[in-house]
């Protein structure tokens, strides 16, 4: 009913009463609506210094009704005001680029909460920054100390698998074709891309059958013996990172120790403790 009385007049009464009622209104966005409609010649601040309005309806509403000399000074203003705070929301503006990672890193400083820096920044293909490094190492530490060693293989799963030309997860590639693998079971059609789904590069091979991550298991070894899903998972070693998929991997270690990589000097059977229930038949 109050904005039914809205008129253009600058000077009549609607404006005067809602100029006095706007601060004791609760919702902010009815605030925000009463300031835009009593602004002074593009003058917003009511409306862009809503703190309470999300940020991104704040930087829409900006890019919509401010001119091009005021936008950038008013984003820039935006971003600032929550690097200064380290809030989060600022990364719609800073992406996860340099000036992202100064913010994860003004929210660690401030909050001590290193796991949603470490997801945000592995998610965003950051995984290979030096700080970025050592929050992920953190946050393994972190999972490993409260024994979420299920938790830690999906967060290894994401951040460790990457592609190796643009260094960014290939995580999304792997949801997808959990989901074709789904489709293939009830008749449907099933695409396996064999690509990074960022650069369009050959996504990692296993060391054994040299096909790309994602495709099926083939027959090399004893591959096949055991559960169809499980055989085509990649694993890899924790020490060198070379790997392939679990059944080559698992009849490869059934006789050797060493990485089946050429030239990998790494002992990966003996580094793990399955060995000790798995002998090695071939050193």
């Amino acid at each position: 009913m109050a904005l039914s009385g809205f008129t253009n007049e600058k000077k009549a009464l609607w404006h005067e009463i809602s100029a006095e009622l706007r601060p004791s209104l609760t919702d902010p966005y009815i605030r925000a609506i009463f300031s835009f409609l009593t602004a002074e010649a593009d003058d917003y601040d009511g409306v862009l210094k809503e703190y309470d309005i999300t940020v991104h309806d704040r930087v829409a509403f900006a890019c919509r009704f401010l001119p091009d000399d005021k936008l950038h000074s008013c984003l820039n203003h935006i971003t600032q005001t929550l690097k200064n705070e380290a809030n989060l929301q600022a990364i719609l503006l800073t992406g996860v680029a340099d000036e992202g990672l100064e913010l994860l890193q003004n929210y660690i400083n401030v909050s001590g909460d290193v796991q949603t820096a470490a997801l945000i920044a592995s998610y965003a293909g950051q995984a290979a920054e030096r700080r970025v490094s050592v929050w992920i190492d953190s946050y393994r530490s972190l999972l490993d100390l409260w024994r979420l060693w299920n938790q830690r293989a999906r967060f290894d799963v994401r951040s460790v698998v990457t592609c190796n030309f643009c260094n960014k997860s290939v995580s999304a590639y792997i949801d997808d074709m959990r989901r074709r693998r789904q489709m293939a079971r009830t008749g449907a059609n099933s695409v396996k891309p064999m690509c990074c789904p960022h650069c369009r590069k050959a996504l990692p091979r296993c060391a054994l059958c040299m096909i790309q991550l994602g495709t099926p298991a083939s027959s090399w070894g004893a591959a096949g013996q055991g559960s169809a899903d499980f055989d085509s998972w990649f694993t890899w070693c924790q020490t060198c990172r070379h790997g392939g998929h679990a059944a080559h991997m698992g009849a490869w270690f059934e006789e050797y120790a060493e990485c089946p990589v050429t030239g990998c000097p790494c002992k990966c059977m003996s580094l793990d403790s399955v060995s000790r229930v798995l002998p090695v038949t071939n050193s």
